[in-house]
């Protein structure tokens, strides 16, 4: 974070009861009075321990403010602040973009190859708009979603923040929307171990999700991986809305037939 183009105001570290010592990571950040290092005294989770950070940063902004969050396997692209501002400018709300392995392995091979955390879209949102983002690559505009945080049922990593980003929609009208530009790169854990461990966690949330939320569905929704071109319409014209029919159609068709790759415009 200290190498960034535009450098954070404040830095929140939540040390969610974590073995290690972070004392030599929080002595390098250069402006002492803009960095808090909250330990928490128990385990509470990804969900909680973000819901931490938000809060403090709300009491201290006083108004209005951009929260990026990111974990501490993952390390930001140094445009990545600049990039996330911009973004919320232009639409405030939820901002997530493209996140890559750091390292080369077949595992980050296949985490790039699926964009698993880039999100989803679909065809039922205009262009730009994704069905959730993941809060290692994550900016929120704190006065969209208002009192808004992450639900602490979730206590392991895995749909804290899918059910974040469709609350927000349904109960505020907050969009979560895709900037290219905001790249993260995460180290996985490797190996078929390591890829095993990271799907079991997801498998072990998904049922909250489906019990909080039955009418969410991932049915219909398509990856997002780095160098995604977007090929819905930006507008909900009507012209617009017969196209986007049309185009959805024949994309349906083209997947029954299997003819096409996830993210080509049906010909």
């Amino acid at each position: 974070l200290s190498k960034q183009t535009r450098r954070p105001d404040a830095v929140v570290v939540v040390d969610d009861a974590s073995p290690f010592d972070l004392s030599s990571a929080v002595d390098g950040w250069p402006d002492k009075d803009s960095l808090a290092l909250i330990r928490m005294t128990r385990n509470t989770g990804p969900a909680g321990a973000r819901s931490v950070g938000m809060r403090l940063l709300r009491a201290w902004s006083q108004g209005g403010v951009v929260a990026c969050l990111t974990d501490s396997d993952a390390v930001p692209d140094a445009r990545w602040c600049q990039a996330m501002w911009e973004a919320q400018l232009k639409k405030p709300g939820i901002v997530s973009g493209p996140t890559l392995a750091a390292t080369p392995s077949h595992t980050g091979r296949f985490h790039d190859h699926f964009g698993n955390l880039n999100g989803r879209w679909t065809w039922d949102d205009p262009k730009g708009v994704l069905l959730y983002g993941c809060t290692c690559n994550f900016s929120i505009d704190l006065n969209a979603v208002g009192d808004a945080e992450f639900d602490p049922i979730f206590c392991r990593p895995g749909f804290e923040d899918i059910e974040f980003c469709w609350r927000v929609r349904v109960e505020k009208g907050v969009y979560t929307r895709y900037c290219e530009d905001a790249v993260m790169y995460h180290e996985y854990d490797r190996g078929p171990v390591g890829l095993y461990r990271q799907f079991w966690k997801y498998g072990n949330t998904e049922p909250i999700m489906a019990w909080m939320h039955p009418k969410f569905t991932f049915q219909g929704s398509r990856q997002v991986a780095a160098g995604f071109q977007d090929p819905r319409a930006p507008e909900a014209s009507s012209t617009t809305q017969m196209a986007r029919s049309a185009v959805q159609g024949l994309d349906s068709f083209a997947r029954l037939l299997g003819l096409k790759g996830s993210n080509q415009k049906p010909q």
